[in-house]
C-alpha cells in the first residue's frame, strides 16, 4: 500500500511571475494617429495581442491580404508593419522569383531599398 504524498503549497509567485522592473519593455514607440499595417487576419493571436496595444495608444490599424499588399502600401503608407516570420519569408520568395530571371544584382538592390529608407525616414522626421 502507498503512501499519500504531502499537498504541496504553492503560493502564486509560483504560477504567475511578477514583472521585474528592470527588464525593459520590448514593444514599439508608437504614436496616437501612427498607422499600421498588417498582413495577419484580425482573429490571429499575434495579430489580436498588438490590435489592443494599438488601439490603447490610439492607432489607425489597416488590414491587407498577399493579393492587395502592393495597392495598400501606397493608399495607406505605414508608420509600423505587422507580420510574422513567415509572412516575411514569404514575400522574400515571391520577390526573389521574381527578379531571379531578370538578372539583377543582390548588392544594388540592398543600396537602392537603404536609400529608399533613409529618405523614408529623413523625410518623416522633418530633415533633408
Amino acid at each position: 500500500m502507498c503512501a499519500t504524498p504531502p499537498p504541496a503549497s504553492l503560493t502564486a509567485t509560483h504560477i504567475v511571475p511578477l514583472p521585474l522592473p528592470s527588464v525593459p519593455r520590448r514593444h514599439p514607440k508608437v504614436l496616437p494617429g501612427d498607422t499600421t499595417l498588417s498582413l495577419l487576419p484580425p482573429w490571429h493571436i499575434y495579430q489580436r495581442t498588438v490590435s489592443y496595444y494599438l488601439l490603447s495608444v490610439g492607432c489607425q490599424e489597416v488590414f491587407s491580404s498577399i493579393r492587395s499588399f502592393a495597392k495598400d502600401l501606397t493608399a495607406y503608407p505605414p508608420d509600423h508593419f505587422i507580420c510574422v516570420p513567415l509572412v516575411l519569408d514569404t514575400l522574400y520568395n515571391k520577390v526573389r522569383h521574381q527578379l531571379g530571371g531578370r538578372g539583377w544584382n543582390p548588392r544594388l538592390l540592398r543600396r537602392e531599398l537603404e536609400r529608399r529608407a533613409k529618405a523614408r525616414l529623413a523625410k518623416s522626421s522633418g530633415k533633408k
